[in-house]
This record gives structure tokens, sequence and C-alpha cells, in this order.
């Protein structure tokens, strides 16, 4: 989704028989933002930050009328946050504020408002016994979208500014995908799904299981095409890429289930800053005596993953200087990064009851290395990778895992050993492309050689093409070779801003990449 800078502008359903398109505009930041407390229906108002956070909506706002949708009038919440956020707005348009809508309010958090939004007092907020007075969600909802049908049917035919609050817009959301898609929100085996991530901005695309890239791939076009059925109406895009260019982190809400807030809580200022999207691929293994060797294999080859993926160079309004500061912030958290290397598993099943043991993780799919076996499903996960803008680019990546799999498996069935590159060059690596990208030099061999990142893919492609061809994946491979002719999304990313001068511009450049079709 994009946003405008840190106040995001979300246009729901225009209403199918009278026309009405109402655009919900987030009020601006708080001190109790800024102090992560629960805020609800307490009277809190805009800070600076937060009156200057509306102004830029503003801009966002004029583009649209230039674009054809033109503002009539402004309505808000009674909460004055949301007052003085539609005034500032009215006048920046020169459009009338009508006032203040009642069932537009944040919900009520009882008797939590006020305290700090620790996880403790957030997973008990969302508890069914209403210990602390919280307003229920469905009288909540309830009553915002009576709210909202109210304003419909007053301004038939017209568009109308809402200003109101996060929690508020984010619920009226959902219902409106779980009302014309319910089975999106249902996990199957057979098919793609959606479901929530690590932050409320966040939707994570699921396949079903798959035995082709091509087949995957239709699985996340078909997905993708259902969603755009009830975003297309919205006014909403997709931003998939590592980072968002300048969204602010203090901004994004965590979601509140045990495990987000336990990493936060644990990880505390590094936790709050995972304003981050990656591409995740698992590929079936055969045997467990083959995985070990396989995750050092992939380490080898994370470079190359990690290089074709770049996409983050962005980073709270400023360059980073890096091709992948995803990878950076990413991390930061416990147990993230490189997989440790073990010879039996044995080592590495002790090594998982000494994490737990030691209450540095609470079950094992909590170590999140880049690379990692996952026993439930009988497959290697690959997680090296940034968001990736589009579908040609994702058959790419997961047409070079699964060949890269597929070729190292064959090795190890024919009695070959994967070398085991030094932890201190798998880690140097790693920085070298988070930091240049394609154009990074590598340490290939521990005897210890080099070579630049383009040179080694020159090298390799040649030895997974026939695996392309025996895996039906010989068109999706192919995308490798464009990416490496036609450059990463950050470079692309810093070529649109180059251009345009304009973060905005880089946002709508890679939610528009998005729209690029599967490739079969």
């Amino acid at each position: 989704m994009t946003d405008a800078q840190n106040t995001p502008i979300i246009t729901p359903v225009a209403d199918p028989e009278a026309g009405t398109r109402i655009i919900f505009l987030r009020h601006g930041q708080t001190d109790w933002n800024i102090d992560h407390r629960f805020q609800g229906g307490t009277d809190i108002p805009l800070n600076d930050t937060g009156r200057e956070q509306v102004r830029t909506a503003i801009g966002a706002l004029k583009q649209a009328a230039a674009e054809g949708t033109t503002v009539d009038a402004i309505v808000s919440s009674p909460l004055s946050r949301a007052v003085e956020s539609a005034e500032i707005v009215a006048e920046g348009l020169g459009v009338p504020y009508r006032g203040a809508v009642d069932g537009f309010q944040e919900r009520s958090f009882g008797d939590l408002e006020g305290q700090i939004a620790t996880r403790e007092l957030i997973l008990a907020s969302r508890q069914s016994n209403n210990a602390f007075n919280v307003e229920p969600k469905k009288d909540f909802l309830a009553r915002s979208l009576a709210a909202l049908n109210r304003v419909r049917r007053e301004y038939e035919g017209q568009t109308v500014v809402v200003a109101a609050h996060g929690m508020l817009i984010a619920m009226t959301m959902t219902a409106l995908v779980a009302e014309r898609h319910p089975e999106l929100l249902e996990p199957a085996s057979d098919r793609a799904h959606v479901t929530g991530e690590f932050l409320e901005n966040t939707v994570e695309v699921v396949t079903g299981i798959c035995r082709t890239v091509a087949e995957a791939c239709r699985q996340l076009q078909d997905l993708t095409d259902t969603l755009r059925d009830i975003t297309d109406d919205l006014g909403i895009e997709f931003y998939p890429a590592g980072t968002h260019p300048f969204s602010h982190w203090a901004d994004q809400p965590v979601v509140a289930k045990e495990r987000y807030q336990r990493v936060v809580e644990r990880a505390q200022y590094w936790g709050r800053h995972m304003v981050i999207y990656g591409v995740h691929v698992h590929v079936g293994v055969d045997s467990r005596d083959k995985v070990l060797p396989l995750i050092d294999a992939l380490t080898n080859y994370g470079p190359h993953l990690l290089a074709l993926s770049c996409s983050s160079p962005y980073w709270d309004g400023v360059d980073t200087g890096y091709a992948s500061h995803r990878t950076q912030l990413y991390q930061q958290l416990p147990t993230n990064g490189l997989p440790f290397h073990f010879d039996t598993w044995e080592q590495y099943s002790e090594y998982l009851e000494s994490l737990v043991a030691t209450d540095v993780i609470n079950d094992p799919s909590e170590d999140r290395w880049d690379v990692r076996p996952v026993p439930r499903y009988g497959t290697i996960e690959m997680r090296y990778c940034d968001g990736l803008a589009s579908l040609p680019d994702v058959a790419a990546i997961v047409a070079f895992t699964q060949c890269l799999v597929e070729y190292f498996s064959r090795r190890i069935e024919a009695g070959e050993s994967v070398e085991v590159l030094a932890p201190w060059h798998a880690q140097e690596n790693k920085w070298r492309v988070a930091r240049y990208g394609l154009e990074a030099k590598i340490v290939v061999s521990n005897e210890p050689v080099q070579r630049t990142l383009r040179e080694d893919f020159e090298l390799l492609l040649p030895k997974l093409e026939p695996v392309a061809r025996d895996l039906d994946c010989e068109v999706e491979l192919a995308q490798v070779r464009r990416i490496l002719a036609e450059g990463t999304g950050a470079d692309r990313q810093r070529a649109v801003f180059e251009k345009t001068g304009s973060l905005r511009e880089v946002a709508l450049d890679v939610a528009a990449q998005s729209r690029a079709r599967a490739l079969r």
C-alpha cells in the first residue's frame, strides 16, 4: 500500500448504488502515539509533527483531484485529533468541513487508556472476557459501518474525506475483504491464501503446495487478481519491495499476537524497526540426510539470491547507501541471520533444544536463519530475499532456488561433498551484497578465491539450466539473466528517484511493477 508520507490515505469501496466515494484519512501523530499509550476514546490533540503529517496529505489529495477524484466535502470523528486533521485538509483544499460524525470515534480501550501499551496489556485487551472494559470488537465495527453508511447516504454521488483512526480504518478494510472473499483468509494446502504478518500494514500471500514454479506463480496471480477486485475499488496499491522508502517505522503498529509482541519486548528498538518485507521459498527434500549439506550449499549461494532481489535502498526518507537495507535491519533480531554448520542432525537438534532450554526461543520455528530446515513440512526454507516487485521477478527467485536445491541434491546423491564456506567468508559475502548488490565481489572458496558476483553467475547458470529443463522452469530461470541485464529493484528505485526527485514516485513505480502478469 502506498501512503502520503506518514499519514495514510485509503479509499474504501464506492457505494455501488449511490456512487459515493469515501476517502479515509488517518489523523496525524499525537504525544500518546509517541509514548505508545492506549489512546482509544481519550481526546488527545495532535502534536506539531502530526499537523505536518496531515499537511503532506494535502498534496496527495490535490494530485488525486488532478487525476479526476475531486473532494466535495470533509467530515471526521468527533475526537479533536481527527477534527483538527480534517480542518487542516479542508483549509488546504478549499473544501468545506461538514463537522463530526458520531460513530467514527476510535475503539474505546476502557481502563487501559493512558497506559503504556506493553505486550501483556495489548494481549489482555484482545481477550473476550473484557476485563478492562474494552469496547467489544463487534460493537466497534457495527457502529463504524453504520456511520460509514450514513455518510454514503447523505453525500450520495459525492467524494468525501473521513478523518478517522487507524484501527477503525484497518478493521473496516478487513471487514470488506471478509465479506467479499472469506475464502482468502482460510489457510489451505492446495491454493493460495492471505494472512497477516508482523505489522498491521502487511499482507502475506502464501501459495499452496505446488509441483512447478509456473504453478506457484499462477496461484499467486489468481490470488492477486482476486485481491485487486477489492483494492482497485479501494484505491489501494500493493507495495512489494524490501522496505518502504519513506514510511516512518514508529507509525506502524505491530500485530497483537503474543509471538510478535514478544519479539518487540525482547528486541526493543530494533524490534520496532521491522518495516520490512521479503520473499520466502520452500523446496521439498526427499531425505533428511540431505538437509544439512543443502543448507551449507544454499549458504554459499545466499549472496546470489540476495543480489537478485535487492530492493531496499531507501529507509525513512533517506538513501542508506545499501542495496538491501532490509538485510541489515532483519539480522538485528536474535536468531536471525546466517545458519550455523552442523555435521549431523543430532547436533542440529541439540542446538535447537539448547535455545529453548535457555529461553532464546519458545519453539524451533522461532529460529529464523536465512535458510533453515522446516521438518513439519519436509522442506528447506530460503529467507534471504528482499520483497520483489513483480511476478516475473518472483519466478526468477523461485526457479533459481529450486534449481540450486535440485542441483546439489543430485551431487549429494552421487557421493560428492559440499564445501562449507568459512563463516567469516559467508558473513563478509552477505554484507558485501547487501551493500553493493550485483556489483559486489564475493569469496567463492576457502582457498581463498574471489570473483565478481556477475562472473560467478556466468559460471553457475550453465550448470543450472539442464536442471531447469528437467524441472520445467527454463522460462522462469531465464528471468535471472534479465535481472542481471536490467538491474535490481534497488537500481530501478534509485533511477526513478534520480529522474523525479520524489520518493512518492519511487513507491508508485514499485506499485505499478506489481501489476506485471505471471509468465505462463
